[in-house]
């Protein structure tokens, strides 16, 4: 698959085999920005901030990416992945839909996120979908620990951007794209964690992110700038 507009990469220590959990999510960093070089195994990535950062990727990552998908591929029972933001009473409009692969790992929960101010991620089981005045409810189910299952109501509007997974290659990372990218606290140096706090400073640094097992990675290529 040749990817022209996107990529959305995955990189994941061994040690933190549960990365996809909210505990996990806690200790580390999303770096976004934009892809400057691969080199080998070495993936040079500006962040948006403006700090570069250096990845080193296993020779065993796995990469996978999006695709454009329609609202009637989300069947009942199916786990999706839903960017949202609030409306003005309250109501979870949909940014972005992603339907996760059937039979796939799948980390249920509803947290804020940080694709932009005030969003939120809800990871669940879709249980209803009805038409709305201005889109589809979709009624989600998401998991909290030592809970009861709990559920969100999302309008999904035509501006929604919907897509599914599919498999792809370190040769679909890209120079130009933008890339998205959880990274351990403790891989991030000072420098790079004080851009991240909006840091003034006009002159970013290079730094070294380090990868020690095996890695996880997926690409989108829907060209979306505020995936960056």
């Amino acid at each position: 698959m040749r990817i022209t507009s996107q990529v959305f990469v995955v990189a994941m220590l061994a040690a933190t085999s549960a990365l996809g959990s909210v505990s996990a999510q806690a200790q580390n960093v999303r770096v976004r920005g934009t892809i400057e070089k691969l080199d080998g195994n070495v993936l040079m990535v500006k962040s948006r901030d403006g700090a570069e950062l250096k990845l080193v990727l296993k020779d065993n990552v796995r990469i996978a990416g999006v695709v454009k998908a329609s609202l009637a591929a989300v069947t009942p029972d199916s786990n999706v992945a839903i960017t949202s933001r609030p409306r003005a009473d309250g109501t979870l409009e949909a940014f972005e839909l992603r339907i996760a692969p059937a039979g796939q790992p799948f980390n249920s929960f509803h947290s804020e996120w940080d694709l932009m101010p005030n969003s939120f991620m809800t990871n669940g089981s879709l249980q209803t979908s009805i038409a709305g005045v201005d889109g589809q409810v979709l009624t989600v189910k998401y998991k909290i620990v030592g809970k009861p299952d709990e559920e969100k109501k999302l309008i999904v509007t035509p501006k929604t951007i919907i897509a599914t997974t599919v498999a792809g290659t370190k040769e679909d990372l890209k120079p130009g794209l933008k890339v998205s990218l959880p990274v351990p606290r403790s891989c991030l140096t000072a420098h790079s964690m004080s851009r991240r706090s909006r840091s003034k400073r006009k002159s970013p640094r290079r730094n070294d992110l380090m990868t020690t097992g095996a890695d996880s990675g997926r690409f989108d290529p829907l060209g979306r700038h505020a995936r960056a």
